[in-house]
């Protein structure tokens, strides 16, 4: 996969109320678990509005498969193909599992349009294909948390989703469900589906996430890609200010401009020596931690 599904630059809002986003760059690409962290008020119920249309940022742009877009209603991020998953979502609960599987788009209680039940065959196939431990004729109510989850995730990807925006999937679970979660979102992964993991629990997004950000003030102060990053590192970003950064595009073209620093050193010696690529559009925050005497 690893080739760039969506890339969000210097996104910024101006809404009266909440955490506003401070320019916000990051990329995700196909078939990848990214997450995102930060505490309640710091931004990512902003961000999730943003990308899935009920909010307009008032600066900065969004690329899906290299195109700018504009995403002005859920209608138009869902034909993107991004869809976002919430707890419960728009499950009813007095429908089985099957029923919910077809519903159509926006459906409400009130105006509840309902289209042909699928076969419980084609349901059963469906569910086993992503392996959802889940009786198809079974009603929503009696469903566990991870179940909802997971036919919430089927659901939009019998919808055409590529881009799954997860709010706080995972917290709550127990050690056998986040394993079985874990293993779910595998299989979606295989298929090319970009995973957007945004939770307040740092330790859920280590479990389910590649690479990881955290959110503070409507910033990203921290970003880590190589998979090891630490609950109590995350946690010292979460709580204490940083610098934002930004995380620049896999594609190159997008952005040609670059300065090199090489070999840059604070004034006291024994500090190590280190080397910074900054590109054109970017902001990039240096952090030495002095010895002990040090200025």
């Amino acid at each position: 996969m690893g080739k760039e599904i969506l890339y969000a630059e210097n996104l910024v809002t101006d809404r009266s109320y909440g955490q506003n986003l401070d320019y916000i760059s990051f990329s995700l690409n196909r078939g990848e678990a990214f997450g995102m962290t930060a505490l309640n008020g710091d931004g990512l119920t902003t961000l999730a509005d943003v990308l899935t249309g009920r909010l307009q940022p008032s600066g900065g742009r969004i690329f899906i498969d290299g195109e700018q877009v504009t995403i002005d209603s859920r209608t138009k991020a869902e034909q993107l193909g991004i869809w976002e998953i919430r707890e419960n979502g728009s499950l009813l609960p007095h429908m089985s599992a099957a029923e919910n599987l077809s519903l159509p788009p926006s459906v409400s209680g009130r105006s509840l349009i309902r289209s042909p039940k699928k076969n419980e065959k084609t349901a059963r196939e469906i569910l086993e294909h992503y392996g959802v431990r889940c009786d198809p004729e079974m009603t929503v109510q009696k469903l566990s948390y991870l179940q909802r989850t997971e036919l919430l995730i089927c659901r939009a990807l019998l919808r055409k989703a590529r881009i799954l925006i997860c709010s706080e999937a995972g917290a709550g679970f127990s050690e056998k469900d986040q394993k079985e979660f874990e293993e779910f979102l595998e299989r979606v992964r295989e298929e090319g589906t970009a995973l957007l993991l945004m939770n307040s629990d740092a330790r859920t997004t280590l479990r389910f996430a590649g690479r990881v950000a955290v959110m503070r003030g409507g910033m990203i102060c921290y970003y880590r890609e190589d998979g090891k990053a630490r609950y109590q590192e995350i946690l010292r970003h979460m709580v204490f200010w940083r610098k934002p950064l930004n995380i620049p595009p896999s594609d190159t073209k997008k952005q040609k401009n670059e300065m090199l620093l090489q070999q840059i050193r604070p004034g006291k010696k024994g500090n190590k020596e280190i080397t910074l690529t900054l590109q054109g559009g970017s902001t990039s925050g240096l952090l030495w931690n002095l010895k002990d005497g040090e200025d």
